[in-house]
């Protein structure tokens, strides 16, 4: 007989609720999504049948997105923006700012993959500014480097590297190693695009320390790869070459077959600097090989554009044409898939597109006032431009031609709204001007009215294109900066406020001196517009009981 077995019976774990079932499924699959995607998969949609079934509202939404990633990793741009809209529609609804912010994200990539570039770049730009609402600094690390994908793609190469530095030095501080280096990847393709070759071999070397310390073996393929180039394009083709073997014996040890085809096109690149026709040849035709095998129609169009160069600069004419024949069919081939898919995604994207027009709805009304005003133009140029200045006046203080008061509470009630349904930041600043009064004693109240065009002029070109400036009524002004955090709008106000100070006021008076008093709030909790304004408000009382000339918050 076996012994009795003495040790203690280990309770058993409390049973999950439904719900808790559908939120540990939810996160198993998030945290496997870039290891296994079929895992993702099953987990998010059994996820997703429990919280239909059950009514939950947050556990679909969540396991949309998770669908909608894994769709898009596959490639399938019309299945995952379908997902993603769904769950963005949820996110509102919930209010839930990280559902909208992943939901954003990752439409931001789809339709950066479709080629709609100014479409990415507004949705990558909103996940830049939701993840600084949430103060989530990874998150801006990783937006900062989307965003200069996308300007890579855009062809603003300079804006491109300008982001990406900025995501880089990011993850530096925050001690991120591994989005580092991704960032670091990313930029090395951008300084080889600007010809700033020996950027690119510093920052490749870098990245290559980071991936090395982080095991990142497959960054550190495509890092070499890159390195490569810029190396072959300084004329540094041994070294180039020596990198290159490297990665071809790493790539046939992995099985992973993509960066093979990379490596070829970049040793046939070398080989022809050294005026090696047969090696670039033979290289090109193991990459042609490989990228028809793996149905990579974008590489293969590559490699024969390339063979095509080669044989024509050999003379082999009739070898030229083939390839180029083979070039243009499948760039043809490639262009017609593009657009039948852009046509399956349109009807999606009008969803999104109707999302985001019922926000726009009082904006829309402008837009018919000018149809109106259009129409008529047509019928009589005259009253046209009659009807056109009554409607600018109706908006228009006549005399700084800022806006003004009424214009101003239409458009921040509308700001407002918005930032508290999107969670993006707002910020409003009021404006006094220091002892305004004394001004008109001392001066003349003609002299009081060129002071206030003058820092209506100043304002203008010391705020951004996004921001609204109003007169609000006598000598003060209100600054409303959408979309801005209160450290950024502090940085906004205190530049309008040194550009006061700093002014030339002798063009107005030679014994004029002005300065300005700033109060400035951003709480987009408060019950409506007119609370924040008056907080502002607030402000401005103890700015100008500090001593004026200065800004509080």
């Amino acid at each position: 007989m076996a012994p009795e077995d003495r040790s203690p019976l280990l309770e058993p774990p409390p049973p999950q609720t439904v719900l808790e079932r559908v939120e540990s499924w939810i996160h198993q699959a998030w945290e496997s999504r870039l290891t296994s995607r079929i895992q993702c998969l099953e987990l998010s949609q059994q996820a997703l049948n429990l919280a239909q079934t059950e009514g939950y509202l947050r556990g679909q939404g969540y396991a949309l997105r998770n669908l909608g990633f894994c769709a898009y990793q596959a490639a399938n741009f019309e299945e995952a923006l379908g997902q993603l809209s769904q769950s963005l529609r949820i996110a509102g609804e919930l209010r839930d700012a990280t559902l909208e912010r992943d939901s954003l994200n990752y439409i931001g990539a789809i339709y950066a993959g479709l080629g709609e570039l100014e479409s990415a770049l507004e949705y990558v730009e909103r996940t830049y500014h939701l993840n600084q609402a949430l103060g989530d600094e990874s998150g801006i690390a990783a937006s900062l480097n989307n965003i200069g994908i996308v300007y890579t793609q855009m062809g603003r190469e300079e804006d491109s590297v300008r982001v990406k530095v900025e995501g880089v030095e990011l993850a530096r501080k925050l001690g991120d190693s591994t989005r580092e280096a991704f960032a670091l990847c990313n930029l090395v393709g951008s300084h080889i695009a600007l010809g700033q070759l020996e950027e690119a071999v510093q920052t490749s070397y870098r990245a290559l320390e980071l991936c090395q310390e982080q095991k990142l073996d497959d960054l550190e393929i495509k890092v070499r790869v890159n390195l490569a180039e810029a190396l072959g394009l300084q004329g540094r083709y041994d070294e180039a070459l020596n990198l290159l073997q490297w990665v071809l014996e790493q790539t046939h040890n992995s099985g992973i077959k993509e960066p093979l085809i990379h490596c070829w096109l970049n040793m046939a690149r070398v080989y022809l600097g050294q005026n090696n026709h047969a090696q670039a040849l033979e290289k090109l035709e193991q990459a042609l090989s490989q990228s028809q095998a793996l149905g990579a129609k974008d590489l293969e169009s590559q490699v024969h554009q390339r063979l095509a160069d080669i044989h024509k600069e050999m003379g082999s004419f009739a070898l030229a044409l083939e390839h180029y024949e083979a070039y243009h069919r499948l760039e043809q081939g490639i262009r017609a898939e593009s657009a039948e898919r852009r046509l399956r995604v349109l009807s999606i994207s009008r969803d999104l597109e109707k999302t985001k027009a019922e926000a726009e709805i009082q904006r829309l009304r402008n837009v018919e006032l000018a149809r109106a005003l259009e129409a008529l133009e047509q019928a009589n140029q005259e009253k046209s431009a009659l009807v056109q200045a009554l409607e600018l006046q109706v908006i228009q203080d006549p005399l700084t031609k800022l806006y003004n008061r009424r214009y101003l509470e239409d458009t921040l009630a509308e700001e407002f709204a918005q930032a508290q349904k999107t969670y993006r930041p707002l910020a409003v600043a009021i404006i006094d001007v220091d002892n305004f009064k004394h001004i008109n004693d001392q001066f003349s109240h003609q002299i009081g009215d060129n002071v206030l065009q003058t820092i209506a002029e100043v304002m203008s070109q010391s705020a951004r294109l996004t921001d609204i400036v109003a007169r609000y009524g006598g000598e003060e002004f209100v600054l409303v900066l959408p979309r801005t955090t209160l450290e950024a709008a502090i940085r906004v106000c205190e530049r309008l406020r040194t550009a006061v100070e700093g002014h030339d006021w002798s063009s107005i008076h030679p014994n004029l001196q002005i300065s300005i008093s700033l109060g400035l709030a951003a709480d987009i909790h408060l019950s409506n517009h007119e609370k924040l304004l008056g907080a502002a408000d607030a402000k401005l009382y103890e700015a100008k009981h500090a001593g004026k000339n200065c800004l509080k918050y």
